[in-house]
């Protein structure tokens, strides 16, 4: 997956100066400047089909909105979840003819809009075919136009995304009040270097208790630190309390005090 940085410069700037008089069209999906001239599909009976094909590959998937052809999974993977915090979808919509991410407000941010934007690329949606709407105030949508009524087909695909987000999901974030900014070099007051799956990142705490962490090779913070601090804690077996997980500030903490006594 390309790192954060590119998401953010290159996906979200492509999408947001997209011009709809580009002719050119994926092999297996429609461009966007064809979506609104495809007929519409028969929801109740495509729907139920998806669902049903879905359950035979192992997905568990529901019809949410039947009106507006909005299928989700039964259980989305985190942060996607209603334990991350909600806010956060998965999700098929424009009467199925769409399929892709919605964020709520803060949640939809550079870093999670330009990776929903990665993920569709990954599945061979062209830039024609994948369309940023709606507005920081309320939800936006990250959606990809399909040409396909075939449930198995489309079930595949559902399975496909749902598998790309478990892949990524330590890339996204949930927390709505911290988006992980950089911080000063010279507040760093400790810091420890660790090894997940054989990538290099670097553990710091800052003044006032702030922690990031950044992978090697990047500049910006990862999102999601309290993901990465468990992690962490299962890689070098540390045993953290439940307690300490209450606050990242404090997980972030106890773990550096951990790796310098066992390092």
């Amino acid at each position: 997956m390309t790192d954060l940085c590119s998401i953010e410069q290159r996906y979200i700037k492509e999408s947001k100066r997209h011009s709809t008089s580009n002719n050119k069209h994926s092999i297996n999906y429609t461009g966007q400047n064809r979506r609104d001239s495809s007929p519409p599909l028969d929801i109740p009976i495509i729907g139920k089909a998806i669902i049903k094909e879905a359950k035979k590959i192992g997905l568990e998937l529901r019809m949410a909105s039947l009106k507006l052809g909005i299928i989700k999974p039964t259980k989305p993977p985190s942060p996607f979840n209603k334990i991350s915090g909600g806010g956060m979808h998965i999700e098929t919509n424009n009467g199925l003819k769409r399929i892709g991410f919605s964020f709520l407000k803060e949640r939809g941010n550079d870093n999670n809009l330009g990776l929903a934007t990665s993920i569709l690329r990954s599945l061979e949606f062209d830039n024609e075919s994948i369309a940023i709407t709606g507005s920081p105030k309320d939800y936006q949508l990250v959606m990809a136009t399909h040409n396909s009524t075939d449930p198995v087909h489309l079930a595949d695909l559902y399975k496909r995304l749902i598998k790309s987000v478990e892949i990524n999901s330590h890339l996204f974030t949930n927390d709505s009040n911290d988006q992980n900014k950089s911080l000063p070099k010279k507040d760093v007051i400790d810091s420890q270097d660790v090894f997940l799956s054989g990538t290099k990142y670097t553990l710091k705490r800052y003044k006032k208790g702030y922690i990031r962490i950044i992978r090697e090779g990047m500049i910006k913070p990862m999102p999601n630190s309290k993901y990465l601090l468990k992690k962490i804690d299962e890689e070098y077996n540390l045993n953290i309390e439940k307690k300490a997980w209450e606050q990242t500030q404090r997980a972030g903490k106890v773990i550096l005090k951990k790796l310098k006594e066992k390092l």
